[in-house]
């Protein structure tokens, strides 16, 4: 676990990747640069190929992803001893959650709206995490006073 310090600037990050996701709705803004590709499939597959592609979407993931690992990884102001075990139980809740979602995708949603699927599942496991602890942790809270 590293500092609580970072919880911030890990929300700080969170933040700007959902400004920059409604942006990107609202203007559908466009960043374009070279970059290595490792794989790309677009008219045609290219291998470890340098391209041109709007990196926008890639800088705002990397927004989201910084912000969760952050958030998720970050130790309470007051980090309680039973806080250890409330990790645990959330992560498990927050696997199976996640498992349960992609297994109703699977079954009953198709095309590009699975590839969207896909696309949340990217985050919705630290999402569901972040839930459940903030759940389990205001009990914990509850339960002391």
């Amino acid at each position: 676990m590293i500092s609580y310090k970072f919880k911030y600037v890990g929300w700080a990050f969170f933040l700007v990747g959902l400004t920059l996701t409604v942006l990107n709705q609202i203007q559908r803004i466009k960043i374009k640069m070279p970059v290595l590709a490792v794989h790309s499939s677009y008219i045609q597959t290219k291998y470890f190929a340098v391209i041109t592609t709007n990196v926008f979407e890639e800088i705002t993931l990397i927004c989201f992803l910084a912000g969760f690992l952050l958030t998720i990884f970050s130790k309470e102001k007051v980090e309680l001893q039973e806080y250890k075990t409330l990790r645990e139980e959330s992560w498990r809740i927050a696997i199976f959650l996640n498992s349960a979602m992609l297994a109703f995708s699977i079954i009953f949603i198709y095309g590009r709206g699975f590839a969207a699927v896909l696309i949340l599942n990217m985050f919705s496991t630290f999402v569901f995490y972040i839930a459940v602890f903030l759940v389990k942790k205001a009990r914990l809270k509850k339960s002391k006073d």
